[in-house]
């Protein structure tokens, strides 16, 4: 919808990013939080947190 892509473009300007990067982090972070709910971890946890973030990164790696 035009709602959503003007959002994204004012999240782009406000982070200084890219439509790409923007829904790189968007879908990873998606795909952090089903795995979360899925496992039942609980991603604050000082293990978990490492991990968590690496998933975050991957959209840096890849592009």
């Amino acid at each position: 919808s035009f709602t959503a892509l003007n959002v994204a473009k004012i999240m782009c300007k406000e982070l200084g990013t890219s439509i790409g990067r923007l829904k790189a982090k968007m879908i990873n972070a998606y795909y952090a939080q089903r795995i979360i709910d899925v496992f039942e971890k609980n991603p604050n946890t000082t293990l978990n947190k490492e991990s968590i973030n690496e998933i975050f990164s991957f959209d840096a790696d890849a592009a």
